[in-house]
């Protein structure tokens, strides 16, 4: 598999696991606790893929790379979409 498809599946596939998994937690359903794991798990997929190819650009600079890994830890939904949408293409040319 591509890296590209490995990091639009795996955000992908943690934002709707998580949405399902909040609504069943929520709703006192059973399997919220598993799904919300499984979301985490899936999000570290992508949190560990998508700096490793930051790490290895050479189009940008260190502080750029430290950047994006801060954002991708701390605000993981907001800077993997900025990142999915706009910043790939500047990262890896």
């Amino acid at each position: 598999m591509k890296q590209e498809q490995i990091l639009i599946y795996s955000y992908t596939a943690s934002l709707a696991v998580s949405i399902l998994g909040a609504v069943l937690k929520v709703m006192h359903g059973q399997g919220g606790e598993t799904l919300l794991i499984i979301s985490l798990l899936l999000l570290l997929v992508f949190i560990i893929t998508a700096s490793r190819e930051v790490s290895a650009s050479v189009k940008i600079p260190s502080s750029e790379k430290s950047m994006w890994i801060i954002g991708f830890v701390f605000m993981s939904l907001i800077a993997g979409i900025i990142y999915l949408k706009q910043g790939r293409r500047r990262v890896i040319g």
